[in-house]
């Protein structure tokens, strides 16, 4: 199923100015930077912070729980939401000490030529053909690609091409916390693919899972499943999302590409900027008091939940100067929120900056002449409003061979 087709199944298919949300955030931050809004799935209110000042305030703060157990009156003894990471300490220090060691800079960084090879792999498929869609054709592939080789999911072990990203996007915007056919066909997967490790473990993510299992580093084996389901869908929507940012920026300043060839480092710098610019997670997960506090001004009461709009807060102009426009230069350290920011850090951030600035880099090597097929009106949006993915990239290039 193609992107724009699973984006009408969710729901999040619309394009243009309707799906824009800049405009209204602004306004919000600018009024009432932390003010009262309709919950998720018309659940109850939660409190919406969309300046940059509040954000980073909410996302380290140590009375916001990140564990919906906390949510509402709940006694503790609501079922948690499926999500792993979303627990407190001391649970959440265990669970993210078992992969900080294989998600940081230098374990990511190892993985550069795997990741350079994959993408190379995506490119043959289509270099001969002229034209492409790169989010179709190649940004929503690579993610996948690369956590099934860093597991070790075996070729003939996985699930049909693409099958992986798609099942990974309905499972989270149609059935997270709720189940359905198409959770049930994923967590099958995932539990063959660690069963059949068992037997067969290597120098890969999973065996070193395995292994911590065994020396009790996870409370049971549902706990190991629960993680490898983590870590194969988690990257997959955001990434995809945030390598086609990059591409269209990039693309519509052309001049700019033989400048970023010339020095390689010049792209951490450019993809940080997509993140701030387009947010592929526009909002954070709920967080949830812990006891009565007040932030912003605002009383926030035990129980109550606080959302993050990340998409606002990496625009707020008390933080980044041009904040509407796209810098390939931006001084200083670019210190966006799009990966979070506190104890709930994005773990993969690493591995997810080395999968865009590899396969930008790699594409426009390859085909040097990739020029955007549409023009910036005619680039449309989707998936909002927690997601934020563009349609479509169209390129044109001279084929190889």
């Amino acid at each position: 199923m193609k992107f724009t087709e699973l984006a009408h199944v969710i729901g999040r298919g619309d394009g243009g100015d309707s799906v824009d949300p800049y405009p209204t955030l602004a306004w919000l931050r600018s009024t009432a930077p932390i003010t009262k809004v309709p919950g998720p799935d018309g659940g109850p209110q939660v409190w919406f912070v969309t300046s940059y000042e509040l954000a980073r305030e909410c996302l380290s703060h140590p009375l916001l729980s990140f564990d919906p157990r906390n949510a509402g009156k709940a006694d503790g003894t609501a079922p948690h939401n499926g999500y792993l990471f979303a627990r407190d300490a001391p649970e959440h220090t265990r669970l993210r000490g078992l992969v900080n060691a294989e998600f940081s800079p230098g374990a990511v960084e190892r993985q550069r030529p795997s990741v350079l090879a994959a993408c190379h792999r995506k490119i043959d498929e289509f270099a001969h053909r002229g034209e492409a869609d790169l989010l179709e054709d190649y940004t929503w592939q690579i993610p996948e690609t690369v956590i099934s080789d860093m597991l070790g999911i075996p070729e003939d072990r996985r699930l049909p091409h693409g099958r992986g990203t798609e099942l990974t996007v309905l499972v989270g915007m149609l059935e997270q916390g709720t189940g359905g056919p198409r959770t049930t066909e994923l967590r099958t997967f995932i539990s063959d693919v660690i069963e059949a490790k068992r037997h067969d473990r290597g120098e890969d993510l999973i065996s070193s899972l395995l292994d911590a299992l065994d020396g009790g580093g996870f409370a049971d084996e549902a706990e190991l499943d629960d993680m490898v389901y983590l870590l194969y869908t988690t990257g997959q929507i955001a990434t995809a999302p945030m390598i086609a940012s990059t591409f269209i920026h990039v693309l519509r300043e052309p001049e700019r590409i033989p400048w970023l060839l010339e020095e390689p480092r010049r792209w951490r710098a450019v993809v940080d900027e997509a993140l701030r610019h387009d947010s592929s997670v526009q909002t954070t997960m709920p967080r949830y008091a812990l006891a009565d506090l007040e932030i912003g001004g605002e009383r926030i009461r035990t129980g109550e939940g606080v959302v993050v709009s990340l998409a606002a807060a990496n625009r707020d102009p008390g933080k980044f100067a041009g904040t509407g426009e796209f810098s390939f230069d931006r001084g200083g350290r670019n210190q966006h929120l799009g990966y979070g920011h506190g104890p709930h850090f994005c773990a993969g951030a690493p591995l997810a900056r080395l999968e865009a600035e590899v396969a930008v880099d790699a594409l426009l090597r390859r085909l040097p002449s990739t020029r955007l097929a549409a023009g910036r009106e005619e680039i449309l949006w989707a998936a909002g409003p927690l997601l934020r993915s563009a349609h479509s990239v169209p390129v044109t290039f001279d084929p190889e061979g």
